[in-house]
């Protein structure tokens, strides 16, 4: 694919988790418990739409520098 989508390989699990995420870890799981057909579906399709969304957003950066580092 020529979008650009983050590949999570930079999570490291072996280190020192804070009690704030851990907490946000476990209300993430009761959330997709309570419907997880509807919340997966949702997930899914929002990490499909973040690479277009990303890609947007870089070509319009890069568009910016070129034209401010223009005479």
């Amino acid at each position: 694919s020529n979008f650009r989508y983050h590949s999570f390989k930079d999570i490291n699990f072996k280190g020192k988790v804070p009690f704030v995420v851990m907490i946000f870890v476990m209300l993430g799981f009761a959330i997709t418990l309570s419907n997880p057909a509807t919340i997966l579906c949702l997930f899914f399709f929002a990490y499909a739409l973040s690479g277009p969304i990303v890609t947007i957003v870089l070509m319009r950066r890069k568009r910016q520098q070129s034209r401010s580092n223009q005479p």
